[in-house]
């Protein structure tokens, strides 16, 4: 976006310079003083108004990165609060036990144990969060991916068959942003 309405700034800038320049080598004759007074005037009104426009861009676009770090860094104080510390002690613990269990009892385990299966929403609900946040690019996501990733990637797969049998049918919405999220991230791991 502002890559085309700087473009569109310098062409203004470019005709601005070209129309006198062209008249001059054209048209010597009618050249005045005063002419030369008025496209003058015209071409620092333009550029004046091109470097206050890139000004004003350049301090969107400093300030826009300063607000993606800030929600990175929400986040990272937003996966502290105690209510998802609790629901993390509750996927701690289903994740040291989940090779030892199969899917339909994990499904079980989970539908029998309602504090389990709100700190599940939880925990997924503040994943569907940050990867919306990834999606609208409001936030910073190398940081997002430096702090979380290891994290996400393991509760994911800890609770992939929950995700696809619960989530997808109850919430299409965010299984779309978790998958979103998981794909991304596991593609970005597998790069490096």
């Amino acid at each position: 976006m502002y890559r085309t309405y700087f473009k569109k700034w310098l062409w203004l800038l470019v005709i601005a310079v070209l129309i006198p320049l062209i008249t001059l080598l054209l048209l010597p004759e009618k050249i005045t003083l005063e002419r030369c007074y008025h496209m003058f005037t015209i071409w620092m009104l333009i550029f004046g108004l091109i470097s206050s426009s890139y000004e004003f861009m350049s301090n969107s676009l400093a300030y826009k990165e300063f607000k993606k770090r800030e929600n990175a860094e929400r986040f990272s104080r937003a996966y502290d609060d105690e209510y998802l510390r609790v629901a993390r002690e509750f996927t701690r613990e289903q994740r040291k036990n989940r090779e030892k269990i199969s899917n339909n009892d994990l499904l079980e385990n989970i539908n029998n144990n309602n504090e389990l299966y709100i700190s599940l929403i939880h925990t997924f609900n503040f994943w569907e969060r940050v990867a919306l946040s990834i999606k609208m690019d409001t936030s910073d996501e190398d940081y997002l991916f430096a702090f979380f990733s290891d994290i996400y990637i393991e509760q994911y797969k800890c609770f992939e068959v929950w995700i696809d049998s619960v989530l997808q049918k109850q919430n299409k919405l965010g299984y779309e942003q978790l998958k979103f999220l998981y794909s991304r991230w596991s593609n970005k791991k597998n790069e490096k």
